[in-house]
Protein backbone atom coordinates (compact mmCIF):
# COMPACT_ATOMS: atom_id res chain seq x y z
CA UNK A 1 0.00 0.00 0.00
CA UNK A 2 1.73 3.30 -1.20
CA UNK A 3 0.13 7.12 -1.60
CA UNK A 4 -1.01 6.23 -5.42
CA UNK A 5 -3.13 3.37 -4.17
CA UNK A 6 -4.46 5.53 -1.45
CA UNK A 7 -5.51 8.66 -3.94
CA UNK A 8 -6.80 5.72 -6.57
CA UNK A 9 -9.41 5.01 -3.44
CA UNK A 10 -10.42 8.07 -2.67
CA UNK A 11 -11.27 8.87 -6.43
CA UNK A 12 -14.54 7.05 -5.81
CA UNK A 13 -15.29 9.47 -2.95
CA UNK A 14 -17.33 12.17 -4.62
CA UNK A 15 -18.48 15.69 -3.82
CA UNK A 16 -22.42 14.98 -4.18
CA UNK A 17 -23.21 18.74 -5.10
CA UNK A 18 -20.71 18.65 -8.10
CA UNK A 19 -20.77 15.18 -8.82
CA UNK A 20 -17.05 14.76 -9.28
CA UNK A 21 -14.10 12.58 -7.11
CA UNK A 22 -12.35 14.61 -4.34
CA UNK A 23 -8.89 14.20 -5.56
CA UNK A 24 -9.52 15.58 -8.67
CA UNK A 25 -11.50 18.46 -7.04
CA UNK A 26 -8.59 19.36 -5.40
CA UNK A 27 -9.88 18.74 -2.11
CA UNK A 28 -7.19 16.14 -1.31
CA UNK A 29 -4.07 18.07 0.73
CA UNK A 30 -2.00 15.39 1.73
CA UNK A 31 -1.56 11.87 1.94
CA UNK A 32 0.74 9.61 4.05
CA UNK A 33 1.28 6.04 4.28
CA UNK A 34 3.15 4.95 7.45
CA UNK A 35 3.33 1.16 7.77
CA UNK A 36 -0.76 0.05 7.97
CA UNK A 37 -1.71 3.54 9.06
CA UNK A 38 -3.05 6.51 6.20
CA UNK A 39 -3.40 9.82 7.04
CA UNK A 40 -5.18 11.98 4.77
CA UNK A 41 -5.41 15.62 4.94
CA UNK A 42 -9.01 17.42 3.39
CA UNK A 43 -9.51 20.84 2.48
CA UNK A 44 -12.13 22.15 5.23
CA UNK A 45 -14.46 25.05 4.45
CA UNK A 46 -16.80 22.78 2.66
CA UNK A 47 -20.02 22.30 3.92
CA UNK A 48 -20.02 19.17 2.83
CA UNK A 49 -16.49 18.34 4.31
CA UNK A 50 -17.54 15.81 7.93
CA UNK A 51 -19.92 13.94 5.35
CA UNK A 52 -16.53 13.79 2.77
CA UNK A 53 -14.51 13.12 5.94
CA UNK A 54 -16.45 10.46 7.29
CA UNK A 55 -16.77 8.93 3.21
CA UNK A 56 -12.89 8.82 3.05
CA UNK A 57 -13.11 6.98 5.52
CA UNK A 58 -14.85 4.29 4.51
CA UNK A 59 -13.36 4.27 1.58
CA UNK A 60 -10.47 3.73 2.59
CA UNK A 61 -11.00 1.08 4.89
CA UNK A 62 -13.44 -0.69 2.13
CA UNK A 63 -10.87 -0.26 -0.96
CA UNK A 64 -7.53 -0.80 1.06
CA UNK A 65 -7.52 -3.48 3.53
CA UNK A 66 -4.26 -3.19 4.73
CA UNK A 67 -5.23 -0.47 6.41
CA UNK A 68 -5.73 -0.71 9.90
CA UNK A 69 -5.58 2.81 11.07
CA UNK A 70 -6.95 5.43 9.03
CA UNK A 71 -7.09 9.06 10.33
CA UNK A 72 -8.63 11.96 8.19
CA UNK A 73 -8.54 15.57 9.01
CA UNK A 74 -9.81 18.26 7.77
CA UNK A 75 -7.40 21.33 6.98
CA UNK A 76 -7.83 25.39 6.79
CA UNK A 77 -4.73 26.28 5.26
CA UNK A 78 -4.25 26.86 2.47
CA UNK A 79 -7.56 27.71 1.30
CA UNK A 80 -8.82 26.12 -1.35
CA UNK A 81 -9.50 27.74 -4.81
CA UNK A 82 -9.86 26.46 -8.27
CA UNK A 83 -6.25 26.15 -8.88
CA UNK A 84 -5.67 23.14 -6.75
CA UNK A 85 -8.42 21.19 -9.29
CA UNK A 86 -6.85 19.11 -12.19
CA UNK A 87 -6.68 20.07 -15.52
CA UNK A 88 -9.41 17.60 -16.60
CA UNK A 89 -11.78 18.88 -13.66
CA UNK A 90 -11.31 22.63 -14.84
CA UNK A 91 -12.40 21.67 -18.28
CA UNK A 92 -15.58 19.70 -16.86
CA UNK A 93 -16.39 22.38 -14.49
CA UNK A 94 -15.48 25.33 -17.43
CA UNK A 95 -12.86 26.98 -15.19
CA UNK A 96 -10.01 29.11 -16.54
Amino acid sequence: MNEEDVLQALRHVEEREIGMNIVDLGLVYGVEVIGDTVRVALADGCPMGPAIEREVADALRERLPDAHEVIVSLVGHPPWTPDLMSAQAKRQLRCR
